[in-house]
């Protein structure tokens, strides 16, 4: 399967499927993902 992202303008991709882990280790484009749970953190400035 070949999945094809444009994150465009977002600031982070939201999951909680490590399928996207390797998408951390790529340098361009740089593509923050994290956790449900880390993004509430973000969103509530913890």
């Amino acid at each position: 399967m070949i999945a094809v992202i444009d994150t465009g303008s977002a600031d982070y991709l939201v999951t909680n499927d490590k399928h996207f882990n390797p998408l951390k280790t790529i340098d361009f484009p740089k593509i923050n993902i994290v956790t449900i749970d880390g993004f509430k953190n973000i969103i509530l400035g913890i």
